[in-house]
């Protein structure tokens, strides 16, 4: 038995992106599209996998799939390895003045990293531990 998608309002406009739906709305916020497409994308044999590959990671998400710390995968954003798809304001409290912009990494992105970028020594990047530099001994 396959596992059931959940489709978010990133995956949705993925798929606009990709052609695989049309949306019908004005309204960027709105979300009607073609019956016939959707029926079309849900009966995908590989959803659950177009809907895993967009799904959308924090850094802290994105780091922890690399096995690497968070400041290497900043790093890897100031490189510009790697681009966010969308920021998310995160809300912290009860008004605007304690929300965060948070952004958010397509899962399949992540993922395209080591074998995008053979040169950085994956091995190495994935040992050095929190709190410590590459360079500390262990």
């Amino acid at each position: 038995m396959s596992e059931k998608a959940t489709v978010t309002s990133l995956v949705v406009r993925r798929f606009i992106t990709r052609g695989l739906s049309t949306d019908l709305s004005g309204n960027p916020s709105g979300t009607p599209h073609h019956p016939g497409q959707v029926a079309e994308v849900r009966g995908r044999e590989d959803l659950t996998k177009l809907v895993a590959a967009d799904t959308p990671l924090g850094p802290e998400q994105a780091a922890a799939c690399l096995r690497v710390r968070r400041v290497e995968f900043d790093r890897m954003v100031e490189f510009t390895w790697i681009r966010a798809a969308k920021c998310a304001e995160m809300k912290f409290g009860t008004s605007r003045a304690e929300a965060a912009v948070v952004p958010l990494y397509r899962t399949a992105d992540v993922d395209a990293l080591p074998a995008t970028h053979p040169e950085a020594d994956w091995a190495e990047l994935r040992q050095a531990g929190k709190g410590r530099s590459r360079d500390s001994p262990a």
